[in-house]
């Protein structure tokens, strides 16, 4: 019987990063966090078999992805479509997180350019969802071996950071987890078996020693079929996932599926030491300490932890890197990337860059995705000192102060001997330029590139933030690379 057995999967999706799922519309900000009628936030199932669909194809070879999600008519030909045997149903919240409002602006050369400033509405990590998905199979082994592989490829997706949700997924939003328990990442799977059986009917007269006979209706096994509603009701009771207890026992005797930890070669993680103070604006900060009033401050989470944000980094290290190739011999780069060369002897770093970091083109209607990812970067409050600095502004024409022009700053400043964070930057696998796969040697200097610009950052070359002429934002190397 077709599709006769149901794989059930559920979990918690846990928001490890900030996320932005916009729903189109500007009244809070610019861009407006997606809720629903109760004006909760949400994951629609459609976002989420988008980004697992599209990690699957990353992974898989075509036809083995379309065997799970299915595929559309080809021009006139409707012979090879395929349903999809996977329902991917809404995630709702079951843990509340802050939603906050946050600033960014279009940089070149570190200078913000003129009417590009935007705001966003944003749901701080920590927030907690609902995860269910629904794999409709038929009575076949290896279809149920496929089903399990795309299961477990899902996991290791979401708990490695290489499925992420929402925007400004590679400037460090929309990173998440499966998790079943507090303690353990992953997701539980319970298999129905719903293959119809034959239903027996009594015959429709007074004697009662005539027995029933065999209708040609069928149904699902009853005990099974109870247990699917059952389950499916459940899972969707908000009260469930508020009683660890009640939810532990209704998840006995399923299976469990934890990410495998597979070293992620692509990922660069770095510890990394404050030198002296940070200052990466909030502009949301209205407050008074003493006579000064605060104009801008260090941008935090929820929690209250200064942070860095991938778009940050991003700037940085496109800067950084966009310089270094520009001081690079021009028949090396031949060598390695020749499609980036032209026949004068130049080497096309603007395109290079845009390629790497990503672009939209409206007029060609040409667009790629980053190629390299930048997570946000957080400190411990406890290793923060927050001090108010006022500065006389300086007149852009003479150089010299401007005559009673005084702004006060809240800045984070190094607090003891140990102020780190975190760098984490994950290059795409497989690294795409212009529609095709990079080679190898390509790849390695894209690579060391990377390195280049964390070794000068490490060094104190390279700093981030504002106030960095009077020796704002700059690191050394701190502890040991992850």
């Amino acid at each position: 019987m077709t599709n006769s057995k149901r794989y059930l999967c559920i979990s918690r999706l846990r928001a490890e990063s900030p996320f932005m799922i916009g729903n189109g519309e500007d009244t809070y900000s610019d861009k407006d966090l997606l809720v629903d009628h109760k004006g909760e936030v949400f994951i629609p199932g459609t976002s989420l078999a988008g980004v697992c669909r599209a990690y699957l194809e990353s992974k898989w070879p075509q036809d083995k992805v379309d065997k799970i999600f299915g595929s559309g008519k080809v021009g006139k030909i409707s012979s090879l479509d395929k349903q999809s045997k996977v329902i991917f149903y809404d995630s709702f919240l079951i843990w509340d997180s802050k939603r906050r409002i946050r600033d960014s602006v279009s940089l070149t050369n570190k200078v913000a350019e003129d009417n590009h400033k935007f705001d966003f509405e944003i749901v701080e990590a920590g927030a907690e969802f609902a995860f269910r998905i629904e794999f409709r199979i038929d009575d076949d082994k290896d279809e149920e071996q496929l089903v399990n592989d795309c299961i477990q490829t899902l996991v290791n997706g979401f708990n490695q950071g290489e499925i992420r949700i929402g925007g400004k997924t590679n400037r460090g939003y929309g990173y998440f987890k499966l998790i079943f328990s507090d303690k353990k990442e992953g997701l539980q799977r319970r298999k129905f078996n719903l293959k119809k059986i034959e239903a027996t009917k009594p015959k429709k007269n007074k004697s009662k020693n005539k027995q029933g006979k065999k209708s040609s209706s069928t149904r699902p096994d009853d005990n099974e079929l109870k247990d699917y509603i059952f389950v499916h009701s459940q899972w969707a009771d908000f009260r469930l996932w508020k009683d660890t207890k009640k939810l532990e026992k209704f998840k006995q005797g399923w299976t469990t599926f934890e990410p495998q930890n597979k070293p992620n070669k692509s990922l660069y993680s770095h510890t990394l030491q404050l030198k002296s103070f940070l200052f990466i604006r909030d502009y949301g900060i209205q407050q008074s300490k003493g006579q000064a009033e605060i104009t801008a401050g260090p941008l935090k989470n929820g929690r209250g932890q200064v942070v860095i944000p991938g778009t940050s980094w991003a700037g940085v290290f496109r800067q950084q890197m966009k310089r270094i190739v520009d001081s690079l011999d021009v028949a090396v780069l031949f060598f390695i990337f020749p499609e980036f060369c032209s026949n004068d002897d130049k080497f096309d770093s603007d395109g290079f860059i845009r390629q790497l970091f990503g672009f939209v083109d409206k007029a060609s209607k040409a667009a790629q995705a980053s190629q390299i990812a930048f997570r946000e970067s957080v400190f411990n409050e406890k290793e923060i000192a927050e001090i108010v600095r006022t500065r006389t502004a300086v007149d852009r024409f003479t150089g010299g102060a401007s005559n009673g022009l005084l702004f006060s700053n809240m800045l984070a400043y190094r607090k003891g001997n140990k102020t780190t964070c975190q760098l984490e930057i994950q290059l795409a696998n497989p690294l795409i330029f212009n529609g095709n796969a990079v080679d190898s040697n390509q790849k390695k200097f894209i690579s060391s590139l990377l390195e280049s610009c964390i070794q000068d950052l490490e060094e104190g070359y390279l700093a981030i933030g504002g106030q960095t002429a009077v020796g704002g934002g700059m690191f050394e190397k701190g502890g040991s690379n992850g």
